[in-house]
């Protein structure tokens, strides 16, 4: 049984229960109607609040000018929604495989949601590395599936780190994970991925 912190309910549901609430005469026809139409808008807002950077770009095409598969893990309450952002970010083309928590039930750090990634790209858990932002969910979860992670780390002083720079982080049932490399810019990631000799990638 899954904890309940690592299921994923749908925005749709959610936004069902609001409506319900502040709405209570509305009939189920409608208070579905008005949740549908409210997910779509709040993430179409989300979308243009948001601009991928130029090292994002770069950091993309060079992977898949290196012959890289890429897919995406992430804890996204709306998968159609996610798709439409990539894709407004010019960014769809990139990745095979789009996860988000909603559609498969279960969200980061749960390793399950990481191994549905591994199991729809048909690769074994030695041929990918993870990237992601958060030592919590995302190096926590991909080294329970046993998945070599990178922490992006916003900042970071050096371009590129390994373990022995840093003290890692305990969590509640994860005393002292230590990401497998850090780095600064996510233009660093081909080095990365050369560093290790990777054959695939994930990104949450």
């Amino acid at each position: 049984m899954e904890a309940a912190e690592d299921r994923d309910i749908p925005d749709i549901l959610k936004h069902r229960e609001l409506i319900g609430e502040l709405f209570p005469l509305l009939s189920r026809r409608e208070k579905s109607r008005l949740a549908s139409e409210t997910t779509d808008v709040f993430w179409a807002v989300t979308a243009k609040a948001q601009t991928p950077s130029k090292r994002v770009r770069f950091a993309l095409r060079k992977l898949r000018s290196m012959g890289l598969r890429m897919a995406v893990v992430s804890n996204h309450h709306n998968g159609k929604s996610l798709r439409e952002m990539l894709r407004s970010f010019g960014m769809g083309q990139y990745f095979e495989v789009v996860i988000a928590s909603e559609e498969v039930g279960v969200r980061k750090p749960n390793p399950k949601i990481f191994r549905i990634c591994l199991s729809r790209l048909r690769l074994g858990r030695d041929q990918v590395i993870f990237v992601g932002d958060s030592l919590l969910y995302d190096v926590v979860g991909a080294r329970a599936a046993g998945i070599v992670s990178v922490l992006h780390a916003e900042g970071a002083p050096d371009e590129l780190k390994t373990p022995r720079d840093r003290h890692g982080v305990k969590t509640r049932t994860n005393p002292g994970v230590v990401p497998d490399f850090i780095i600064g810019d996510l233009g660093s990631l081909p080095r990365v991925v050369e560093v290790l000799g990777a054959r695939e990638v994930t990104h949450r």
